[in-house]
């Protein structure tokens, strides 16, 4: 079995969830979903 992660981007995760982009990053920041963070951010 495969153990690699899959990254996605906000826009790709909200339109997984079936959210907006405002309530993903939302969600990001509350830590209910992982995130990592890549660039000068």
């Amino acid at each position: 079995m495969d153990n690699e992660q899959q990254l996605l981007t906000v826009a790709e995760a909200a339109g997984l969830l079936r959210l907006g982009r405002d309530s993903t990053y939302q969600l990001a920041r509350s830590g209910a979903i992982p995130v990592v963070k890549f660039g000068r951010q």
